[in-house]
């Protein structure tokens, strides 16, 4: 059968859970400024939504450009999408 890869298989799920569960609550354009500095660029706005491409890994991040913060359950997909560990990405902050 073809089995799912873990994202970070060095860590045991339950440990992912605790870091994820440590992920802040960002503003939209904290999410947004992040993501540029590891490489992504502004392909366009659809609606009320910024999409961020990264040409290299050719990712596509849709991130929403609202007046409310990123919760953490949107955020922890946003950091799944970029492959960084939680840690990596909030020290780009």
């Amino acid at each position: 059968m073809n089995q799912k890869k873990p994202l970070f298989p060095e860590f045991p799920q339950l440990f992912l859970v605790k870091i994820f569960m440590r992920l802040p609550i960002l503003k939209p354009q904290e999410v947004v400024r992040i993501l540029k500095r590891i490489g992504f660029t502004e392909a366009r706005k659809t609606g009320s939504h910024l999409i961020l491409i990264n040409k290299e890994s050719r990712k596509i991040i849709p991130v929403p450009i609202h007046k409310k913060d990123i919760k953490r359950g949107l955020l922890i997909s946003i950091v799944k999408q970029t492959e960084l560990k939680p840690e990596e990405f909030i020290k780009l902050r």
